[in-house]
């Protein structure tokens, strides 16, 4: 990515903020389907975020092939994954969160996964696309990383009924996310990330397949791990810090 005139910045930033409106719109119309919601949401993204010259791989390199995007993609839902399955056993072993019985529901799996990978795509493009696009910024650097988080951050407290945690949990999932952007040079690795860490975090463990619920030490939000729950900042300040250092040490390396 170029870095934008100071025009062309502010294009960016229109696109960016009429297309994040028109997502909100389109989820008060069709609030009753989470699943058309999504897909509309997505395709809207998809569509202000092109006009904003928001590509989802590096623009500067060779176009990746079919089974490139999709090594990327699944490195960043297996790194998603895992991150979401130690919020979930940190707190189950802190006893913030306890399993209760639950059968397993395909169902819900199923429809919860495509929702999250469609909202993954329109938080990718709207949250770290429009925001790195306007750093001409897909090398590592703190200060995009940064903007990434306080972007997330502000998009969540447009949310009803958001708590200072809820709001923490977003902008450092924003940090971490911005940061798999830019070792990824792109966006397929953020988005099997995104799509994995709300999956895991939400529809896996609300009933898909473990129901957990607040436990003895109340550090897991009613609302679940996305929810705000301060075991989930911790670990995600940690995998935040971790990131940082990966980079420098990767640049120190001349990588």
């Amino acid at each position: 990515m170029a870095k934008p005139a100071s025009q062309t910045a502010t294009s960016i930033v229109l696109w960016g903020l009429a297309t994040f409106a028109a997502c909100e719109t389109a989820s008060v119309l069709l609030v009753r389907s989470r699943i058309a919601n999504a897909a509309v949401a997505a395709a809207v993204a998809e569509w202000g975020a092109g006009r904003a010259d928001v590509t989802w791989s590096d623009p500067a390199a060779s176009a990746p092939t079919v089974a490139t995007i999709a090594k990327r993609a699944a490195r960043g839902f297996a790194w998603g994954a895992a991150v979401a399955a130690v919020v979930v056993v940190v707190a189950a072993a802190i006893r913030s969160a306890t399993f209760a019985p639950n059968r397993p529901d395909i169902a819900a799996l199923g429809a919860g996964l495509v929702v999250t990978l469609l909202t993954a795509v329109r938080d990718e493009l709207l949250l770290r696309g429009v925001v790195l696009r306007l750093y001409g910024a897909l090398e590592p650097r703190l200060d995009a990383q940064i903007a990434c988080a306080l972007a997330a951050g502000a998009a969540a407290v447009a949310e009803p009924g958001v708590s200072t945690s809820h709001v923490a949990v977003a902008a450092l999932a924003g940090f971490v996310l911005a940061a798999i952007w830019q070792r990824d040079r792109g966006a397929w690795m953020a988005l099997g990330a995104n799509a994995a860490w709300s999956w895991g975090t939400g529809t896996v463990v609300r009933g898909g397949i473990v129901d957990l619920r607040g436990g003895p030490l109340r550090w897991w939000s009613s609302d679940g791990a996305l929810g705000g729950a301060p075991v989930t900042v911790v670990v995600l300040a940690a995998v935040a810090v971790a990131l940082v250092a990966d980079a420098r040490r990767r640049a120190a390396a001349g990588k």
